[in-house]
């Protein structure tokens, strides 16, 4: 219930959030908070995901001290077993980790678990083929984005682990490129079927 009104906070009100640390931890807060209570459930978590996605672009540059909190929680997630919602939604929150400093998330990642960036590619390029994946406009958008931004960090700081396999960024982001069209238009479509009064088709 709280979800509409904080992202409107953040969205809106993004410049005075970056004034106020009280602001940025309590933002933080309710994240971690919500996954990790045992009185919440996966619902709740989801919701946090989609907080705190908001919260990072939003406040992209100026939530530095947030990253290491946010991915290390993520990765906790990653290899549990969760709901496909909540499996996407945490997915979610590493890649908009990813755009918000690329180099950085990676050596988080590593640092927190050796491997964990390769696993997360692994997961994340699945998610883009899989039928029941990233199929929204805005999950197709943020991974190309991601990937653009992940192509420009300097060599030295990718992982050992990643750099045999790089390159599949490239074709990967080829194929979500022939992706986003459909999923406009499939947008598109269900907008004007909710907007249109039901006479129309009578």
């Amino acid at each position: 219930e709280m979800l509409p009104s904080l992202d409107n906070f953040i969205s809106y009100g993004s410049d005075v959030i970056k004034q106020r640390p009280n602001y940025k931890g309590m933002i933080l807060d309710i994240y971690t908070t919500a996954m990790r209570s045992e009185q919440l459930g996966e619902a709740d978590r989801v919701n946090a995901c989609k907080l705190i996605e908001s919260f990072l672009l939003n406040l992209r540059g100026d939530v530095d001290d947030a990253l290491p909190p946010v991915i290390q929680q993520s990765l906790q997630v990653l290899n549990t077993e969760a709901t496909l919602a909540l499996r996407l939604a945490n997915l979610g929150t590493l890649v908009n980790a990813g755009l918000y400093n690329p180099a950085a998330a990676l050596q988080i990642m590593e640092r927190t678990e050796p491997g964990a960036a390769r696993t997360f590619f692994e997961k994340w390029f699945e998610a883009l083929r899989a039928e029941k994946g990233f199929a929204r406009v805005h999950d197709l958008k943020l991974s190309i984005m991601t990937m653009c931004a992940l192509l420009e960090v300097d060599a030295s700081a990718i992982p050992a682990t990643l750099q045999e396999g790089w390159i599949t960024i490239v074709s990967t982001a080829l194929e979500v490129f022939k992706k986003l069209p459909q999923a406009v238009e499939s947008k598109l479509a269900q907008y004007y079927y909710i907007s249109t009064p039901p006479y129309f088709y009578s």
